[in-house]
């Protein structure tokens, strides 16, 4: 980290603290958990393209082939309400994509899992409808998994890993039904930056190897729901 980089979050920490100390309006409670769930829509593609193997790839790992729809996907977030205006939360996440079988292949899954601290911004804090902002930085672990011919009557079973930098950014609205509960709908966008992609193989119970493989950088989307439930004393 350079020096720039520290003046400039040094700088963004001291404007939160004075904002903070110059917010109106009742105290919220200091402690939120937040459950989202929406339907979310990653890349149609594999983010792991092959780049040698031992078997002779197919469709999905070259990427003519783009499988992959919406699924559902469920963040189960806590925060820590500093002040009315502010908030920081590690949000756990997981999704599911369906997918329609291309030729050759059975059983084909995605699934994700992935964490993420967030800063989150109240645009009204305390108002009964209560617009707010969220932008993090995190992990996700995107897998694969399929069987097909590997040929000469042989099946081979795959699992594709992407390995992730997320930076989930999401506004929501919250409407405020009782202290203790507010509802509401969000929509995210997620980038996913590229750090690692690999493919394991396993045919006919040999020992799993590892195909060369290339990791690409994807978006995803999501709409949904969510309910928060303050916690704590004001």
């Amino acid at each position: 980290m350079n020096l720039r980089m520290i003046r400039r979050l040094t700088l963004a920490f001291l404007a939160t603290l004075m904002v903070c100390k110059t917010a109106t309006g009742a105290a919220p409670r200091p402690f939120e958990v937040q459950i989202r769930a929406g339907w979310e829509t990653p890349s149609s593609h594999s983010p792991v393209r092959l780049l040698g193997s031992v078997i002779s790839t197919r469709a999905i790992e070259t990427g003519s082939a783009g499988p992959y729809a919406s699924g559902p996907a469920v963040v189960l977030s806590g925060a820590f309400r500093f002040c009315s205006p502010f908030a920081v939360a590690l949000d756990l996440k997981y999704r599911s994509t369906a997918s329609a079988d291309p030729l050759g292949y059975f059983d084909l899954s995605r699934q994700a899992l992935g964490f993420a601290l967030v800063g989150k911004w109240f645009l009204a804090p305390g108002a009964t409808v209560e617009p707010w902002l969220s932008l993090g930085a995190g992990y996700i672990r995107d897998t694969q998994s399929f069987r097909g011919a590997a040929g000469g009557g042989i099946e081979a079973r795959a699992t594709l890993v992407h390995n992730g930098f997320a930076i989930p950014a999401t506004f929501g609205i919250d409407h405020a039904f009782a202290p203790w509960l507010r509802i509401g709908a969000y929509a995210s966008l997620e980038p996913t930056v590229a750090l690692s992609g690999n493919r394991m193989n396993r045919i006919n119970g040999t020992p799993d190897y590892e195909s060369d493989a290339d990791a690409l950088t994807y978006v995803s989307w999501v709409v949904g729901v969510s309910a928060t439930v303050p916690l704590g004393s004001r």
